[in-house]
């Protein structure tokens, strides 16, 4: 009797090594057929079609907290990402959800919280943003801000997370706080980049902005001015920034009865002619998978 259950035993043994062998063949199979996808192909539901079927057999061939299938669960994310774009839809919450999966693997791996780590979570915070926006609770936007600064990042990066964290304080009205952060990312974009460029102007503009919201005048007309001077002197000059200051300027003017000025402004908007596209909305350029090559070492 002892000597059947033994043989059963091996039998179901040699069953389940051989179901593993075949799913590894599988995902191998599947994941030269994504980066061949990935590489080639312009639209993006046959990418995801493949990327899901990874997704799906990844816990079961390699288990749920194994590198492997933290991989394939970012590459599902990024493209549902991609495909939803900057608005809250159906990709962009599948996106906040794989995201949320992909860094709990990670830190169940106990991966290193470095600069590669922070990238990728800069790009939850944004996708969360984008899904929940003015029901955001900036948790993860903190988080990412935290984490930037306990690492060695570069002032330029540090300045882009002060930003990215003002604005989404901004969009909820929580202005007190946007302001302080405004404020840190304006002086980091000018130790980076001097006094005269693009990001130290759209700062500074919220900085107005907000200053107008809660009626302090002086102080918004002061940096509107500051804002325009900047975007003037670049090249080529960004009138939507521009423009954008102008009408700023203009409520001020509006609500202080300052009629002779509101004419001037109305002449320069008119000079200018119509509104360029702002330079910071740029193409979605597509970039290779974080970890191209991790399951084929590791199947």
């Amino acid at each position: 009797m002892l000597k059947k259950i033994l043989i059963f035993s091996i039998l179901l043994m040699s069953s389940a090594f051989a179901d593993e062998a075949a799913d590894k063949a599988e995902f191998k199979k599947l994941y030269a057929e994504f980066n061949d996808l990935y590489a080639n192909s312009e639209d993006i539901k046959p990418i995801i079609e493949v990327a899901t079927k990874l997704y799906e057999i990844a816990p079961k061939t390699y288990g749920r907290f194994h590198m492997n299938t933290a991989v394939v669960t970012y590459n599902l994310a990024a493209l549902y990402d991609e495909a939803g774009g900057t608005h809250a839809n159906s990709s962009e919450r599948k996106a906040v959800e794989l995201y949320k999966k992909y860094f709990k693997i990670l830190d169940r791996l106990n991966t290193p919280k470095d600069a590669s780590y922070l990238e990728q979570y800069k790009k939850f915070v944004i996708a969360e943003f984008n899904n929940f926006n003015v029901s955001s609770n900036h948790k993860y936007a903190e988080n990412a801000l935290k984490l930037a600064y306990s690492i060695n990042l570069s002032s330029l990066e540090i300045a882009d997370f002060e930003y990215l964290i003002a604005y989404q304080r901004f969009i909820t009205e929580e202005y007190e706080k946007a302001l302080h952060d405004f404020m840190k990312a304006k002086d980091y974009y000018i130790h980076v980049y001097g006094e005269n460029n693009a990001k130290v102007g759209r700062s500074i503009q919220y900085i107005a902005t907000i200053n107008l919201k809660n009626n302090n005048f002086e102080v918004a007309e002061e940096n509107y001015l500051k804002a325009i001077d900047i975007y003037q002197k670049m090249e080529p000059q960004i009138y939507k920034m521009t423009n954008d200051a102008f009408l700023g300027l203009s409520s001020i003017y509006l609500q202080q009865k300052r009629f002779d000025d509101i004419d001037t402004l109305r002449l320069h908007l008119i000079e200018t002619g119509a509104y360029a596209d702002d330079l910071e909305y740029l193409p979605i350029v597509r970039f290779n998978p974080s970890y191209p090559s991790v399951a084929a070492e590791n199947g």
